[in-house]
């Protein structure tokens, strides 16, 4: 195998530690609304967890389109979508305030509460608490420091665009990419061929001495392996791998990433796949 040049990184739950950064965005808004009324903000989260996830996928119609590129329910929650020419981008663009501002109030009236005024401050309070809370996995920076001088880095992300950059800004990680590749941008997303082949180009870069690391198996893993490269599966639930290729490695915490790709102690001898600038 040729060594690796070029190494990939996905960026929700690899880099960013993201279901507890929502978790706690929403906690910390269902609390407000705890403080006015007296509701369960538990029973508030669950509430408007599920009102906007079937709202969402009642927008997106039969193509479910957004799932294709990676939007999630809770992310219409907060983003603007200010960017992006693709029909649904610009539906939310048209649609995301109103479609958050009655999502919220949804929940709120489940709990027997009508306040339109307060469902307009939780879904604004929501949304300045993911921003300011982007939180990273310890190891992350650590990692990306140790990597860059080794290695071309870059990024595929599934989502819409300025909400994935407005994360990749609030975590300050910019500068460590070469190129931030988002399927929102193109129309399409992990794991279709088109997103991988189109990182490569960007890149300069060929399958064979290229790598993605990622922590889904359908959307990074067999995604890389059907564009010809490498791929490392970021295995944090500690999952049976759906199946065996010698061309995938699996880790369990981002750190390992370092002793496959650089070797022991970080040194210039190359992990198992080498290394190679």
């Amino acid at each position: 195998m040729k060594p690796i040049r070029v190494i990939f990184f996905d960026l929700d739950d690899t880099l960013i530690f993201e279901e507890p950064m929502i978790a706690a965005a929403f906690a910390r808004t269902c609390a407000a609304a705890a403080v006015r009324h007296g509701v369960d903000p538990a029973a508030l989260e669950q509430s408007v967890r599920r009102i906007a996830r079937e709202r969402w996928y009642a927008a997106q119609g039969e193509e479910l389109w957004g799932h294709k590129i990676g939007i999630s329910s809770w992310e219409v929650l907060y983003g603007d979508f200010a960017v992006g020419d693709a029909p649904l981008l610009r539906w939310l663009r048209e649609n995301a305030r109103t479609f958050r501002q009655q999502a919220w109030a949804s929940a709120l009236r489940e709990q027997g509460v009508e306040d339109e005024p307060l469902a307009h401050a939780l879904a604004e309070r929501f949304r300045d608490i993911v921003y300011a809370n982007v939180t990273l996995f310890p190891e992350t920076i650590e990692v990306l420091n140790a990597l860059r001088s080794r290695y071309r880095l870059g990024m595929i992300t599934n989502g819409a665009p300025d909400v994935q950059r407005g994360k990749v800004i609030a975590a300050n990680l910019q500068d460590y990419f070469e190129a931030i590749i988002i399927s929102g941008e193109l129309g399409i997303g992990k794991p279709e061929r088109g997103i991988f082949d189109h990182a490569l180009r960007v890149m300069s870069a060929v399958p064979e001495d290229s790598l993605m690391v990622g922590n889904s198996f359908e959307r990074d893993v067999e995604g890389a392996l059907g564009a010809g490269m490498r791929a490392v599966w970021l295995n944090l639930l500690h999952a049976p791998p759906p199946r065996n290729d010698a061309r995938c490695e699996t880790i369990y915490n981002l750190r390992e990433l370092l002793s496959l790709v650089c070797g022991s102690s970080h040194d210039e001898s190359g992990g198992a796949w080498g290394h190679q600038r």
